[in-house]
């Protein structure tokens, strides 16, 4: 009996064993695979402030004429840009209305001055487009034919931005003068 019951311990045992082996048999892997967007950066800095004939008062005749007086310019950079497979854009983000004749940016609400507005302006560089007016669109697109294959450092830079302060067509019958203020943000973004 004793030998009956070591030769069913050794099957059970060799069943035991099997089953084991029978169950880490049945693993399976898995390979995760993705692809990642790919997101573009980069900073903009421009002058904090822009101050039309060094402070002093703007005679109406001057913004008529478009005088130098009445405009100013500046450089907007993009710097650390980074990425690829986006189309890159500059937003314009500011209060702006057409009481003027066409679209001007101008905090009505913080500014004393009434029937002016600035237009801002860019002739654009070898990735951005020219673009007349900036309060119209809100948007500074980059160059037709923009190949998605191109590393946005090709962005670092200035871009040449003009800001004129202007009556429009000069036919609003409220003009007066006083303070005027608009604050603009630009903002980098991508298609």
């Amino acid at each position: 009996m004793a030998k009956c019951n070591k030769v069913m311990g050794a099957a059970a045992l060799l069943g035991f064993s099997t089953l084991f082996i029978s169950l880490t048999a049945d693993a399976a892997s898995t390979e995760f695979r993705a692809t990642i967007a790919y997101e573009g950066a980069c900073d903009i800095t421009v002058p904090t402030t822009i101050i039309f004939n060094n402070g002093d008062a703007v005679l109406p005749s001057d913004i008529e004429s478009g005088a130098t007086t009445a405009q100013k310019t500046f450089d907007l950079t993009l710097a650390d840009c980074k990425g690829v497979n986006v189309t890159p854009k500059i937003t314009i983000a500011g209060e702006s209305n057409t009481t003027t004749g066409k679209p001007l940016f101008l905090d009505a609400a913080a500014s004393d001055a009434t029937g002016y507005g600035i237009l801002l302006a860019t002739t654009g560089n070898a990735n951005f487009k020219a673009n007349p007016n900036l309060a119209e669109t809100k948007n500074i697109s980059v160059i037709d034919g923009w190949d998605l294959k191109t590393n946005l450092t090709a962005l670092n830079g200035t871009l040449p931005i003009s800001a004129t302060l202007t009556c429009g067509d000069c036919k609003f019958d409220g003009r007066l003068g006083g303070e005027l203020k608009s604050n603009v943000t630009f903002e980098f973004k991508y298609d």
